[in-house]
């Protein structure tokens, strides 16, 4: 069975960037290799036997001495090491979680004033939106960045719209004949 994963997923760790059939920001070389790993025997069997190839040390006993070496290595370390590791783990996730709910507020004044601007029409994103919390996520944390989700809502909205069109011709269509 192939794989299709980009090389920035956590399967780079362990698989050849050659093996990944999402090419980043790039639909049509992604959509061609997807395509040749569905339709290819041959492409297929060579993705399938490299990723085998790399997965096979990969077992359950393995992860079980690696994480045995882990606790050796914890038991070894000096206690000072030990607490300065913590401390600056503690530290980052402090960190992070500040940043984190920086984000979030900044996200709900987005989502206020868009409830403002759009008025009381059902929303998809909130407690009672339609659609899906784990979509909703994936929304907001795209509409962080504006650098990414411009291009991707525009396409979004610009594809939307073609398929209205499409629909609005297929109606014409339909009532004509």
């Amino acid at each position: 069975m192939p794989c299709v994963f980009a090389p920035q997923s956590s399967l780079a760790e362990v698989a050849p960037a050659s093996t990944a059939a999402i090419v980043a920001w790039d639909v049509e070389q992604s959509a061609a290799r997807v395509h040749a790993l569905l339709s290819d025997p041959a492409a297929r069997a060579s993705q399938v036997r490299e990723l085998a190839g790399r997965a096979r040390p990969l077992t359950w006993a393995s992860a079980a001495e690696a994480l045995v070496e882990v606790y050796r290595e914890t038991l070894l370390a000096p206690v000072r090491d030990a607490a300065t590791l913590s401390r600056d783990a503690v530290d980052r996730e402090r960190r992070m979680a500040t940043l984190h709910e920086a984000t979030v507020q900044m996200l709900e004044r987005r989502y206020e004033k868009l409830v403002a601007e759009v008025g009381p029409a059902r929303s998809l994103i909130g407690p009672r939106g339609a659609l899906p919390d784990d979509l909703q996520r994936a929304l907001l944390a795209l509409n962080a960045r504006p650098a990414l989700s411009r291009p991707v809502f525009r396409t979004s909205a610009r594809a939307f719209a073609a398929a209205r069109a499409v629909n609005r011709a297929r109606r014409r269509l339909r009532r004509a004949g």
